[in-house]
């Protein structure tokens, strides 16, 4: 999720936070949800202006409890190390 004051709702954060993620081995959200010109973006009551974002973010958190569910399945196995350090012991061998 991102929000920016333009028009672009932050989606270049978004890329680079994904790349960020990658890197740290870390599980991240697909699906994006930004907010452009977030002054505006919301009503007084505090809902969105725009159903189509309204529409992204419940996407999103149902991808996000997805996520949960299947990680709390995959660890409960165990937590795999990370791959540079599987990587060192390898060659260590």
């Amino acid at each position: 999720m991102a929000f920016s004051l333009g028009f672009t709702g932050g989606a270049r954060c978004v890329e680079h936070l994904s790349q960020v993620m990658l890197e740290t081995e870390a599980v991240s959200v697909r699906t994006a949800t930004l907010v452009p010109n977030v002054t505006t973006a919301f009503e007084p009551d505090g809902q969105p202006g725009n159903p189509v974002m309204n529409l992204n973010l419940s996407v999103m958190l149902d991808d996000l409890a997805w996520l949960a569910s299947a990680l709390k399945t995959a660890r409960s196995g165990g937590e795999l190390p990370p791959s540079a350090l599987r990587i060192r012991a390898a060659f260590r061998r």
